[in-house]
């Protein structure tokens, strides 16, 4: 049972409250627990899920225990996440000295939690399935959805090929996307950060990307509440305003 646990906080720190929830949810719909190995997971989190199965069956457990285990760990860790302030946010190596929360799972649960708008800055965007379906969804949900990047050389970049515009564009039409006109460019949009209603920021090393998502170190901080988020935004707004950074057209 102690395996069980140390996984199942694992896969807390690691993957979005409500993807869990909605396991939990499929593992109280099955009798017996050799037959969770049914259950479809997350290809990129595979390794872990399958660590978790194999856990599941050597406790002994019956699936409406290993189901309430896993709604109880995810209520703790959303009151946990709630109350705190400022979270680090980890994608690499773990350690067993700390539980850090993961790239991909901030980044998609500020996503889903959006109600209002959302403002995403990186420097590349390509390549994020759990991302782009995310905003997809958010997208549906009226949200307006905002993105900073970096324009490819073919746009009036200086240092990028990739056309992460052009591809945002097409992936998501409902998005608003923009990019910062220099006159005479020496710089690039490297800052990563996304900011949902005013209310949570998160500032990352990590851009939208697979590499960034999965297999790099990346290191971030996840700022709920307080006047940063608040500032954030208006910063943003105010390089609209000023038109530093204007809309993308195709």
């Amino acid at each position: 049972m102690d395996e069980l646990l140390e996984i199942i906080a694992e896969m807390t720190a690691r993957i979005p409250t409500d993807t869990l929830m909605h396991l939990a949810d499929e593992i109280q719909r099955i009798d017996d627990v050799s037959e969770l190995y049914t259950i479809q997971f997350n290809p990129n989190l595979r390794s872990l899920c399958n660590r978790f199965l194999d856990a599941c069956e050597s406790s002994n457990c019956s699936t409406a225990v290993i189901a309430s285990t896993l709604r109880g760990a995810c209520s703790v860790a959303s009151v946990l996440n709630q109350r705190t302030a400022v979270n680090l946010v980890w994608t690499g190596p773990q350690t067993e000295y700390i539980s850090i929360r993961h790239t991909e799972s901030v980044l998609t649960e500020m996503i889903n939690s959006a109600r209002n708008q959302l403002f995403m800055v990186s420097f590349v965007a390509y390549r994020a399935p759990a991302i782009l379906g995310a905003l997809h969804n958010a997208l549906d949900r009226g949200v307006r959805v905002r993105m900073l990047l970096e324009s490819s050389k073919n746009q009036g970049g200086r240092q990028v090929d990739y056309d992460s515009l052009g591809f945002m564009k097409l992936a998501l039409p409902g998005i608003e996307l923009f990019q910062w006109m220099q006159k005479n460019a020496k710089g690039v949009v490297h800052a990563k950060c996304a900011v949902t209603d005013a209310e949570r920021l998160f500032v990352t090393s990590a851009n939208i990307s697979e590499a960034a998502m999965e297999h790099n170190i990346e290191a971030g901080v996840l700022i709920t509440g307080g006047d940063a988020p608040k500032q954030m935004m208006r910063h943003l707004q105010a390089l609209i305003d000023t038109r530093v950074i204007v809309p993308f057209e195709t």
